[in-house]
């Protein structure tokens, strides 16, 4: 139950955090603004990662699963930004989080017991946010729905890696020091990426106070998840905190108008009851 708990607090997290990059996507330099969202995000993390972080628990193995964590969540944001620049949220956010396919495919294959109605509850959710997306009309990503398609995939297999490895990584050394870990690798890559295509931290100057709010929304939906590592079924973590997409449907249909037709919000309705059936 704790891991479903941290997957749905996730989840709204995430919620926001996915509504206000939909909100600054369109001409944004993609790259300065996943940098500064993990710098932000990482200011926050530091210190409590430093003061009370079990670093004397790290082992090379956690701290390699850790930075390859960070790899791939920088995998995920690109595909979730460049998805969100083409397409509606009701198409693009489903997609993403689809990612617990993948996730719990991983636990399984790592010996984590799967009870069939454990898998009844996360094909619920599942199939939920994939019907809102196959629901959604062509032209609303403006003739480039299956780009838009595409980079969502992207998304959700990088998001996917990048909980699976984090959460190894909490398993074989401490939670907070490979959450750290992770985020230090992410901003080392796109470091080294930026310097390659010569962006600069500036281009994104006019939407920092937005970016800063993405940082402190990313890094506790990240750390919540990661912290599931440490309790039994961690799975069920990323499988729920996969809600952020509904959640992100829905304050797109309140504060950014757009629409979401009956059948979808049955879609939205099926995964509220997977996540239910889940946590029971």
């Amino acid at each position: 139950m704790g891991s479903v708990i941290l997957g749905i607090a996730a989840a709204f997290a995430w919620g926001i955090h996915d509504l206000l990059v939909r909100r600054i996507s369109e001409g944004l330099a993609i790259g300065p603004a996943i940098l500064t969202v993990l710098l932000i995000g990482t200011l926050f993390t530091l210190p409590v990662a430093l003061l009370l972080g079990g670093w004397a628990e790290m082992t090379a193995p956690a701290t390699l699963h850790a930075a390859l964590a960070g790899f791939a969540y920088v995998v995920g944001c690109f595909g979730l930004y460049l998805a969100f620049r083409i397409g509606p949220v009701k198409l693009v956010a489903p997609i993403v989080g689809a990612f617990p396919v993948l996730s719990v495919a991983w636990a399984w294959l790592s010996g984590s017991p799967l009870t069939a109605f454990d898998a009844l509850a996360i094909a619920a959710i599942v199939g939920g946010v994939i019907a809102v997306a196959v629901l959604s009309d062509e032209g609303e990503a403006n003739g480039q729905r299956p780009a838009a398609i595409a980079w969502s995939v992207l998304g959700a297999v990088g998001f996917a890696v990048t909980f699976g490895l984090s959460q190894s990584a909490t398993r074989l050394g401490a939670e907070l020091p490979a959450i750290l870990v992770a985020r230090l690798a992410a901003i080392a890559l796109m470091i080294a990426l930026l310097s390659l295509t010569r962006q600069r931290l500036s281009q994104v100057r006019q939407h920092r106070p937005t970016l800063a709010g993405m940082g402190l929304l990313d890094a506790l939906a990240l750390g919540l998840v990661t912290a599931a590592g440490a309790m039994p079924n961690p799975e069920f973590a990323a499988v729920t905190s996969s809600v952020f997409g509904v959640v992100t449907i829905a304050l797109a249909r309140v504060f950014l108008a757009e629409p979401v037709t009956p059948p979808q919000w049955a879609g939205v309705a099926v995964v509220f009851a997977g996540v239910a059936a889940l946590g029971a």
